[in-house]
């Protein structure tokens, strides 16, 4: 069953605009059918479980709940995946917004109707930033927050409490969350003829491209001898060490506690699950999946699905499983 969860602070939210379907139509996208009772109205967004009749919620292809959802809400608008199966009943009482993308769709939505407070461009009277620095105006810089000989482009946001070192490009439209540690010296040494660790030369930059969203109290070094890459629409989810020299590709999707050992070189439109861990110089291909707690210990070539501990592609690892359950 479906379970109802409550205390969810959404539910509290007041949002004074009313909006019809006719309003919502004018913001869709032709790909997205409307079908339905199109004079209910809504409010508020919301989730299934939280929703009532002047919510607008949705529903992903293929959900465990999808069934018992739409019997069960009391959501007016329901952005769900053209495949469903609505009865004549549902049709009647409700307006649905059919799509191939019905999170995307309900996403870009929502930004319109309900637009959040967006941080004002401006520096905060606590923040520490270096004469040498190069920002362009239009950049957020929140509470004690330190700049150093750093170059930062329009658009960005840095919120409170990071350091962001010497060397460190950030380009436009990124965002740094609270507690983020841009550019401080890898974990690089190297043993002397007395056994004792001397440091090797971490004298590389950091350069964070486009439209990168960066969690909280994450630490990206900078490179030793190469520069460490965060290239362009990236995603770092909070808690989140990316090693000197690595490269991180194009619209890649890293989840909470993930480390990234130095010289890791990943490749575009990757996904890591939460607690992923990277030995160094390993090269990760494009569209990879890596999935939950898995240990990365060899090259994964492009577009194959890794897990486990040492990590290994999922049909090898399916079959390790069922041998063992065997046993």
């Amino acid at each position: 069953m479906h379970r109802r969860r409550t205390g969810n602070s959404n539910a509290n939210r007041k949002y004074m605009n009313i909006y019809s379907v006719s309003d919502i139509k004018k913001i869709i996208q032709s790909d997205t059918k409307v079908a339905g009772n199109e004079y209910v109205k809504v409010s508020r967004p919301a989730n299934p479980d939280n929703a009532n009749n002047n919510s607008i919620i949705f529903i992903n292809r293929d959900g465990r709940y999808n069934s018992e959802i739409l019997q069960t809400t009391a959501a007016n608008i329901i952005v769900c995946h053209l495949s469903e199966n609505l009865s004549p009943s549902l049709l009647a009482k409700k307006c649905f917004l059919l799509t191939d993308n019905p999170k995307l769709v309900y996403a870009r939505l929502i930004k319109k109707l309900f637009p959040q407070k967006s941080p004002l461009f401006q520096t905060h009277p606590t923040a520490v930033i270096s004469p040498n620095a190069k920002i362009a105006k239009k950049v957020h810089i929140g509470p004690f927050t330190y700049i150093g000989q750093a170059v930062i482009e329009t658009g960005t946001v840095i919120y409170g409490h990071c350091h962001i070192y010497d060397g460190v490009y950030i380009g436009k439209n990124s965002i740094l969350h609270a507690g983020c540690i841009i550019g401080a010296d890898g974990f690089g040494y190297v043993k002397n003829e007395n056994k004792e660790y001397e440091q090797f030369p971490q004298i590389g930059k950091v350069i964070i491209e486009d439209n990168v969203e960066i969690g909280a109290n994450c630490c990206v070094d900078k490179g030793a001898l190469n520069d460490t890459i965060i290239k362009s629409g990236v995603k770092i989810d909070n808690l989140v060490h990316i090693g000197h020299n690595s490269v991180v590709g194009k619209n890649t999707m890293i989840t909470a506690n993930v480390v990234f050992s130095g010289s890791t070189v990943v490749g575009d439109r990757c996904y890591f699950a939460p607690n992923v861990t990277s030995n160094g110089h390993l090269k990760i291909g494009n569209n990879v999946f890596v999935g939950t707690g898995s240990v990365i210990t060899k090259d994964i070539p492009d577009g194959e699905t890794w897990v486990g501990s040492p990590a290994r592609p999922i049909d090898e690892f399916r079959k390790i499983q069922t041998k063992i359950k065997k046993i």
